[in-house]
């Protein structure tokens, strides 16, 4: 049976005239990776910091592995927190940087040692234990962070965007690395992101926080593709919002010319602008202005279309679902 390392019921952070968010309720396995995705500044790093323990909740309860820690200090919590910078000491080497938490415990120079060299091995750094940050690229100085909290043996834990300062290329292989360690070591964690790429390859689960509430939680696939109302709709999913009830995914949706009429009266139409338009591995992608529904989509198109022409976008009554994943 599946155990759930952190339980999080009807949390609630609210300050004198403002709520952050309200009647949180999420849950995370052993060996379960949640991505937490929604936009800027609604409350996703300030709920990560409730759990770790450096806020307190206004209401509600945090479970860890069946224990309430809701009032327990940070310290005392089995939680670490990775931040968008590795935050390493600059007077520190890597493997200084690695073994700092359990020297701090006072553990063993024996085992400090020992579990400090798994480490390096872990992270692929044993060749750079005795550099500093500063002779690190941003990919090594995560890794260190990484095993600087996962030497603690953690239960927990919390991604706050660790990789958004790194370039593109970086930045996935990190991404990709940091997955892989996790799912090897077993570790549960919670990884905040506003990308939603980068949330749908993390997250095993995925919650969206949006409006200070958690609007729907399921796989990255199930949320994508059955959205549970607009707002998951227009922020993560890609297609068609009709009205605040119905919606077409872009898979059946289909672009045609102007000038082309021929269209079965079992199609609804729409008609389009193209934006703009470029490459995405090796596909031909389209942005285009809906007019009748205000809105944008993109959308890949094998025609050749440029921007400021007129389009007609198509697609089937019976592709039409309601929001909540069911067909109309």
């Amino acid at each position: 049976m599946d155990i759930n390392v952190l339980e999080c019921h009807s949390l609630k952070k609210d300050y004198t005239r403002s709520v952050v968010f309200q009647d949180i309720n999420i849950s995370i396995k052993k060996g379960e990776i949640l991505s937490l995705l929604g936009p800027s500044g609604c409350g996703k790093t300030t709920l990560l910091r409730c759990i770790a323990g450096l806020e307190q909740v206004s209401a509600g309860r945090i479970l860890l592995n069946k224990t309430n820690v809701t009032t327990a200090r940070a310290e005392v919590r089995n939680i670490v927190m990775m931040f968008q910078e590795p935050l390493l000491f600059p007077h520190l080497d890597v493997f200084e940087n690695i073994v700092y938490g359990p020297k701090i415990r006072g553990e063993s120079k024996g085992e400090i040692l020992k579990k400090g060299q798994y480490m390096l091995e872990i992270i692929e750094m044993l060749e750079h234990s005795k550099k500093y940050p500063f002779e690190l690229s941003g990919g090594q100085q995560q890794r260190v962070a990484l095993a600087r909290a996962l030497i603690l043996e953690p239960e927990l834990i919390l991604l706050d965007e660790p990789f958004s300062n790194l370039d593109p290329e970086l930045r996935d292989s990190t991404r990709n690395w940091v997955r892989k360690i996790l799912k090897e070591k077993g570790t549960a964690g919670c990884f905040v992101t506003h990308d939603k790429e980068e949330a749908m390859l993390m997250g095993d689960n995925l919650a969206i926080l949006m409006e200070g509430r958690i609007q729907q939680i399921g796989s990255p696939m199930e949320v994508y593709q059955f959205p549970e109302n607009r707002l998951v709709a227009e922020f993560f999913s890609e297609g068609l919002v009709l009205n605040n009830e119905e919606f077409v995914p872009v898979s059946k949706l289909e672009i045609i010319s102007e000038d082309e009429s021929n269209i079965d009266s079992q199609f609804e139409v729409l008609e389009g602008i193209i934006l703009e338009k470029w490459m995405k591995v090796g596909q031909v992608m389209h942005r285009l202005y809906v007019p009748k529904l205000a809105a944008e989509i993109v959308v890949m198109v094998k025609k050749d279309l440029i921007p400021n022409d007129n389009v007609k976008i198509h697609y089937k009554r019976k592709d039409i679902q309601k929001l909540g994943g069911e067909l109309c």
